[in-house]
């Protein structure tokens, strides 16, 4: 039985429109959650997906590596951080493949910013064999990131195989590089001149790509100036007529080794492809940083560190801290180092100071070999000695002067004493009168005489003698001694005979005599 109200219209149906409402009214007060999207990444292929083998030689002659390029837009308000790039492939060929030393996943963009764009690159190699003509794969390529979204599907493609004729219509005049000897980071550019036919406008064509391997170099970015058209980043273009162009290609380093870099540069004329005959070719030989390392060491003082030393590369090998040498300064505790180093040998020297000599080496420098790096490459200074010398002579004239006819006085002792008086030696005068104290550092030193009796001091004046030395010997540190000339009296008495017998005679003698080195006089 059915329900029908006063106008004649199904109740049920009312009473469905009722539920019906009511669910609607619910949602319109449920919170519906939403993601924000703080970043928008959009991928575009900028690479074609034409490749190819010669068509006449393809097992020895032409290319057989492919680069894919994606740009990587940032359309958002925020930073994108840890992007990367995934190629996945959605057919299967034998024949195209990933190079071996290509990465996948590639995560070697760590940011991009708002209004930015990078790019991710795929190296693809074909089997050098007939049988990859007229045959094709398709990829799909897929990126993740931090703090992102994407807007469209993941980039796909299909590349196809075709027969790359061998002409000169296209030609790489010159490839070059601001740094062919890089080490592993450093981030280097490759410039790339080309020029094609002039004529009618290509269907489609490259701009200049080069071969590398992918271990060694990551593209980061092409910029490919043409003539009339200025500059694009894309890796092709259809429709257009180019004679000349510049690419210049950033790498970043990131393995080392040594790549060969050949110019690729092939076109599409209605159904036939062409590529350059000749190229120019460039030799990238990357290395590793290594590091040459040491100490600066005092060795009259314990090898106690000595900072503020130059420690240089002598890049010449001439013994001479040159302008423009490599060099560095001993830190507090001694140390040094050099960083940033190629494989190679190099030569380490010291700019000696004055004053001082070289004692932990047979020769004054060090030749080391890095790769991997050096250590404990040290300098050990000591301070050169030096020597105080002189003599003893008699001063028979007392004129304080050593005269010609004036000789040396052998067996007095001489002493060496510090700036302050403590005594650090002693010597005696040899034969001739002379002395000397060896092994001395460059200080200030006093040297004095012991006077012996019926000497007096002629020269110096002084009670000693102040002597600083520098770096250089002192000699002839002099003394002059005259021998005091006076009568020495002497007188005794004695007795005779003792015991002296009763009613005997006592005699009493006196005797005066001089002892002294001159006559008594009055």
């Amino acid at each position: 039985m059915k329900l029908k109200s006063r106008n004649g219209k199904n109740k049920f149906a009312l009473l469905s429109y009722v539920i019906i409402f009511f669910f609607l009214f619910q949602i319109r007060f449920v919170a519906i959650p939403t993601v924000k999207a703080e970043t928008t990444l959009t991928l575009t292929k900028g690479s074609w997906d034409t490749i190819g083998l010669d068509s006449n030689k393809p097992y020895a002659e032409g290319p057989s590596q492919f680069p894919i390029q994606i740009h990587v837009s940032n359309s958002g308000t925020e930073t994108a951080t840890n992007v990367c790039a995934t190629l996945s492939w959605t057919s299967s060929n034998s024949y195209i493949n990933l190079d071996p030393h290509e990465q996948n996943p590639q995560c070697i963009i760590d940011s991009i910013a708002p209004g930015e764009t990078k790019d991710v690159y795929f190296v693809i190699d074909v089997t050098r064999d007939k049988a990859a003509w007229d045959t094709s794969r398709d990829y799909s390529i897929s990126f993740t990131a931090s703090n992102s979204a994407f807007t469209g599907n993941p980039v796909t493609g299909h590349l196809y195989v075709e027969k790359l004729i061998s002409q000169n219509r296209n030609s790489i005049t010159s490839i070059t590089s601001d740094t062919p000897n890089p080490t592993v980071g450093d981030i280097i550019q490759i410039t790339i001149l080309s020029t094609t036919s002039s004529g009618p406008n290509f269907d489609n064509i490259t701009t200049p790509l080069i071969t590398f391997d992918p271990a060694i170099l990551e593209p980061l970015d092409v910029a490919t100036t043409l003539t009339g058209l200025g500059v694009i980043h894309d890796l092709y273009f259809g429709n257009v007529e180019v004679q000349s162009s510049k690419s210049v290609w950033t790498f970043k380093v990131i393995g080392a080794g040594s790549t060969t870099i050949y110019g690729l540069m092939y076109d599409q004329s209605g159904g036939s492809y062409h590529y350059n005959k000749d190229t120019a070719s460039l030799t990238i030989n990357a290395g590793v940083k290594y590091s040459i390392s040491g100490h600066k060491y005092d060795g009259d003082n314990n090898n106690a560190p000595l900072s503020g030393w130059t420690i240089y590369i002598d890049s010449n090998k001439n013994g001479a801290f040159d302008p423009g040498e490599p060099s560095t300064t001993t830190a507090l505790d001694g140390s040094y180092s050099f960083t940033g180093l190629t494989a190679g040998t190099y030569r380490i020297r010291e700019v000696l100071q004055s004053g001082w000599s070289i004692a932990s080496l047979t020769s004054d420098y060090y030749d080391v070999t890095v790769g991997p790096s050096a250590t404990n490459k040290d300098f050990i200074n000591k301070r050169l000695k030096y020597s105080i010398s002189g003599y003893k002579f008699n001063d028979l004239n007392d004129n304080g002067t050593w005269d010609a006819d004036e000789p040396g006085l052998s067996g007095w002792t001489i002493e060496l004493r510090d700036s302050s008086g403590t005594l650090i030696t002693s010597v005696n005068t040899s034969s001739d009168g002379s002395y000397i104290f060896s092994n001395l550092l460059p200080a200030s030193y006093r040297v004095d005489e012991i006077l012996k009796d019926g000497w007096t001091k002629t020269y110096p004046t002084a009670s000693y003698q102040s002597v600083t030395i520098t770096n250089t010997n002192v000699e002839n540190v002099n003394f002059g001694n005259y021998y005091s000339a006076a009568p020495i009296l002497n007188i005794t008495k004695t007795d005779s005979p003792d015991p002296v017998q009763a009613g005997s005679t006592l005699t009493y003698t006196i005797e005066y005599w001089n002892s002294g080195n001159t006559d008594a006089t009055n």
